[in-house]
């Protein structure tokens, strides 16, 4: 993996978002996002793997109306029937099984259900990744690619791409904390 070092330009466009955001923390926006976080966070720590046992076509619907990565699908059932109907339940399960699985590396598990699971892409897998352990991954969507643009980060992974490797994704998720 590239060590990340950010240069003196790319750390103050960093600090000038990070004003914004602090602003954001003091506001009621923020109180509500953050109960929406936890919301999800529950959802897939503590429900889904009770649940993925005995994984069914209503699990579906509820792992994919607990994504942002599938607001913009206005009949959600679909596209959980889709994604049963290209994959299987069985399968899904299974592969379900082996992302909640924190004791393989996050890369492994990342680029294994890619290649396994039809229907639910990189933002998908990258948002329950991130819901399933927040301190190692992050959300690798259309939002992210813009932000690695605007702070001049778009070197180490190229925001160009849609999908990105499992040793990219790597890459992408060091803890920014490690950094300044």
């Amino acid at each position: 993996m590239k060590d990340l070092v950010l240069t003196p330009e790319q750390k103050k466009a960093i600090k000038a978002y990070l004003k914004k955001f602090r602003e954001y923390l003091k506001g009621v926006r923020f109180q509500k996002d953050q109960e929406d976080r936890l919301r999800r966070l529950q959802y897939f720590q503590k429900v889904l793997p009770e649940r993925v046992s005995e994984l069914s076509e209503a699990d579906v619907y509820d792992i994919i109306t607990n994504l942002w990565a599938s607001e913009l699908w206005s009949n959600k059932q679909y596209l959980a029937q889709k994604i049963i109907s290209d994959n299987g339940i069985e399968k899904l399960r299974d592969e379900l099984k082996f992302l909640l699985d924190a004791s393989k590396s996050v890369e492994n598990r990342y680029e294994h259900f890619l290649g396994q699971i039809k229907g639910l892409g990189p933002a998908s897998l990258t948002e329950m990744l991130c819901f399933i352990q927040p301190e190692d991954c992050g959300i690798w969507n259309k939002k992210a690619r813009q932000a690695l643009r605007m702070l001049g980060l778009d070197t180490y992974v190229d925001p160009n791409k849609y999908r990105i490797s499992a040793a990219e994704y790597q890459t992408f998720n060091p803890s920014a904390s490690s950094y300044f």
